[in-house]
């Protein structure tokens, strides 16, 4: 039996480019040659073979399958992508093509040459085969004309467009290890799965639940696919790299209760190694579909529209992992939704690095592709990660229509894509810029658009949006014309939920991102945190959902579904997100979770992250991570910030530490009690990119963390030094001695920062007193040197060399009462 393995072997896209193009300047061949070269690459079988059968068929009719005229220099527009011309032996045929030449299109580039075209009958000659029965059809003319709504499962629809269409590429991986392309056809697929789905079953996996656990790759898609059609519910996971994420493992293993795992031959010792009291088989796959026929058709299912057709684990950036209970009819009726968001049809091309196990980029993007008969262009979130101008790249190079991610992924594009790369794209053909998952950012789409504004990508393709696991997926959308909105509030207001419009070019003025108008299908309300009532417009509260793309509840965990009012016969789902509407547009401020209280007031950690990451070249944009402590009782703020590869080695550390002190203090009135630089990649994130601050913090506390400087170690307060210190200024009393101590204070105190470094002028404002740290110094100065200062009296000086200067009064007027004398001011 064949493996995915590619049909051609080089040097990634590029390599694969420049050998259709040799084959198409060398024209037909001749004899046995030609019936090789006529088959398409991915009509062959995995060692690059032509199957035997269409072989035979060549041979009997070698002109049914032959390149269509003027390939070289001209393609036609069909919808909104390139399409290859169609030819058929004979006048006719010939007549029906010159026509539709006529209605030729300029080839932008090289790269886009036809053969990029996903059109099921493609070859490696640049042009199209098609057998002489094949029926032409107007240029105008879909593929299929089946409604989205048709068929009760994903894998009906699979096996419909199998025989629609079955040597079309439903999915292709850019393999990073191998630098390989590997395709696989929608006959290819279904019949991979058909043969998996009758092997699960015989096994008595049926009504069971089994986890999946691959790297990303076709295999992933293949068991996916076969455990609906099984009638198993999956449960897709990411794959084991250490100790702790076996132990995470062994908990959702404990909680799905499944009763087998799926994975592949080369991962199987690595996961009995590292789960060895797993009690349940361990099935590689890719071995089975060896040693299985594929002949045998498996039988349909019965399958109802509420039965669970797969658990989602959400990623656990709020909290421990829950397992969202995804029914066939809440995975149909969100792809429908997805689909009239989008407008994806069956020329789409959908191009993804997101994790395969994720919500957005299994229902998003894999299965997306299956469910409207397009096309898949994948690669893993690491090759993306590594090189991030590797996604520009296949979205050039196979001319993506829809793609996207969360918004770190736009940020890392403009940062890590260098202007020479810039200029070998051409993003005229993405149509869909979908950015989700985390808040959308104003900034980082202006970035983004400036930056690629050369390659032909259009402003209109940004197409915000909002979404959970719980909902599927997708819960909203902004529209893609003519651009997306946006609002602007005062930043200082909206930690307390307040909001305020205001001119954008006003200091506090902070932009928000409209993620669009709820889908169809999707009901939305903003719960009032007090009230518990629906919120008005302009108002923000938690959002809550409902609909049918709306899961019952997590597995195992029946009480967290929550109902939005007892009056109302429609179950609201509360999100922990927070937001409000304006004009019918949802915008998103932030998890309810994460709202940072400290000292009685309100902070959104993505403020404080993006002043921290603005405020040195040399921290990373998307690294880092805002989080509350408690220290003696009370909430600090600790700021984790991840530097870039090239400023990782620096010992230099103190500027960078200064000016995220600084920038954030500015911005947002509060000084962080920490600030800890770590290595790249150091801050613990989800599966799909998202940062877990709850773990940053347990790990900060637990000492868990490798720094490469952080702001307490540089305070070290020497008793000695202290004492001394504090001896001077009490039996001096000069300015000096005083400023040379209270710097000491400061520094333990306040600035955790050595003490000789604080400028004696710098204002107190600038130094982030607040009341209960105001309250906390003036203790000290009382006890220390046994005087009587007031609170108010701090905020009466203006600088630390002012503040001594009192204390210098304080302690000669302290000093003549002490003798006995009379002071007359």
């Amino acid at each position: 039996m064949h493996h995915f393995r590619p049909a051609q072997r080089g040097k990634g896209i590029r390599r694969v480019a420049a050998r259709n193009r040799r084959e198409h300047r060398h024209g037909p061949l001749s004899g046995h040659q030609e019936v090789s070269a006529a088959c398409p690459h991915h009509l062959r079988r995995c060692d690059g073979a032509v199957p035997e059968k269409l072989r035979s068929h060549l041979q009997r009719e070698p002109g049914a399958y032959r390149p269509g005229p003027g390939l070289r220099s001209a393609s036609v527009a069909r919808s909104h992508q390139q399409a290859l011309f169609l030819q058929r032996p004979g006048e006719a045929g010939r007549a029906q093509n010159r026509a539709g030449l006529r209605q030729r299109h300029r080839i932008r580039a090289v790269r886009n040459v036809v053969f990029k075209s996903p059109h099921p009958y493609q070859s490696a000659l640049g042009g199209l085969f098609l057998p002489a029965a094949y029926p032409l059809r107007p240029f105008s003319t879909p593929l299929s004309t089946t409604p989205l709504n048709t068929f009760a499962t994903l894998t009906h629809y699979l096996a419909h467009y199998a025989s629609a269409f079955p040597a079309k590429v439903v999915f292709t991986y850019l393999d990073e290890e191998e630098a390989n392309t590997c395709a696989i056809t929608y006959a290819e697929l279904d019949e991979r799965v058909n043969a998996l789905a009758l092997h699960l079953a015989g096994r008595g996996l049926s009504d069971q639940r089994a986890m999946l656990l691959y790297a990303e790759g076709l295999e992933f898609i293949v068991a996916f696919l076969a455990c609906l059609r099984a009638g198993v519910t999956a449960v897709p996971m990411f794959l084991p790299r250490g100790s702790k994420h076996m132990v995470r493992l062994t908990t959702i293993i404990d909680d799905s209760r499944s009763s087998a795992i799926l994975t592949s031959g080369k991962y199987r010792s690595r996961i009995h190694t590292g789960l060895p009291e797993l009690g349940m088989p361990i099935i590689a796959t890719d071995e089975t579909l060896e040693a299985v026929a594929f002949q045998e058709r498996a039988p349909a299912l019965d399958t109802a529209a509420n039965a669970i057709a797969f658990i989602q684990y959400t990623s656990g950036s709020t909290g421990r992992p829950k397992g969202v209970m995804v029914s066939h009819q809440n995975l149909l009726h969100n792809e429908q939704l997805i689909q009239q968001a989008f407008g994806c049809d069956e020329d789409s091309i959908i191009g993804s690095w997101l994790p395969f196990y994720h919500d957005m980029g299994l229902i998003g993007n894999i299965l997306h592709t299956v469910f409207t008969g397009g096309r898949g262009v994948l690669m893993s979130p690491f090759y993306f990660l590594q090189k991030p101008q590797r996604w520009l790249q296949a979205i050039s190079d196979y001319r993506v229509t829809h793609s996207g991610g969360p918004n770190f992924a736009f940020d890392l594009c403009v940062d890590r894509v260098e202007a020479r790369e810039v200029g070998q794209l051409d993003l005229s053909c993405w149509k869909v810029a979908y950015n989700g998952s985390e808040p959308v950012r104003a900034e980082t789409l202006a970035r983004f658009r400036t930056h690629f504004r050369s390659t032909g990508f259009q402003a209109n393709a940004f197409y915000p949006c909002y979404g959970l696991a719980e909902a599927t997926l997708l819960v909203s959308g902004g529209k893609t014309s003519p651009e997306y909105r946006t609002l602007a509030v005062d930043a200082e207001l909206l930690p307390a939920n307040q909001l305020s419009l205001i001119d954008p070019a006003e200091p506090t003025a902070r932009i928000l991102v409209a993620s669009g108008r709820v889908a169809d299908g999707m009901h939305v309300r903003i719960l009032d945190g007090v009230s518990q009532q629906e919120a008005g417009e302009l108002h923000i509260g938690e959002i809550c959902i409902a609909g049918e793309s709306t899961s019952a509840g997590y597995w195992n965990m029946d009480n967290e579904r929550i109902a939005f009012a007892a009056d109302t016969t429609q179950r609201y789902f509360k999100t922990g997100d927070l937001g409000f509407f304006h004009q019918r547009h949802l915008y998103v401020t932030g998890r309810l979770k994460e709202l940072l209280i400290i000292r009685g007031k309100n902070y959104y950690p993505y403020d404080i992250e993006f002043s921290a990451s603005t405020a040195h070249e040399a921290v990373e944009k998307n690294g880092v991570a805002a989080f509350p402590v408690e220290i003696a009782g009370y909430e600090e703020l600790v700021i984790l910030a991840e530097l870039k590869r090239q400023h990782a080695r620096t010992t230099d550390t103190l500027p960078i530490i200064k000016a995220i002190e600084h920038k954030v203090l500015e911005e947002t009135g509060l000084r962080p009690y920490d600030v800890v630089l770590v290595q790249p990649f150091a801050i613990p994130r989800t599966s799909s990119g998202k940062l877990q601050r709850v773990q940053c913090a347990l790990n900060y506390r637990q000492t868990h963390l490798t720094a490469l400087a952080q702001t307490r170690e540089m305070v070290i307060i020497d008793a000695a030094d202290y004492v001394l210190r504090l001896s001077k200024a009490k039996q001096d009393g000069t300015a000096e001695n005083i400023q040379d101590y209270l710097k000491l204070v400061l520094a333990s105190k306040l600035l955790h920062c050595p003490a000789d470094q604080i400028d004696v002028n710098q204002e107190l404002t600038a130094l982030g007193i607040d009341s209960l740290r105001s309250m906390e110094i003036v203790n000290t100065l009382n006890r220390d040197l046994e005087i009587q200062l007031d609170a108010t009296q701090l905020f009466q000086v203006n600088t630390v060399a002012e503040l001594a200067a009192k204390l210098e009064l304080s302690l000669w007027l302290n000093s003549k009462q002490e003798n006995g004398k009379e002071i007359i001011l």
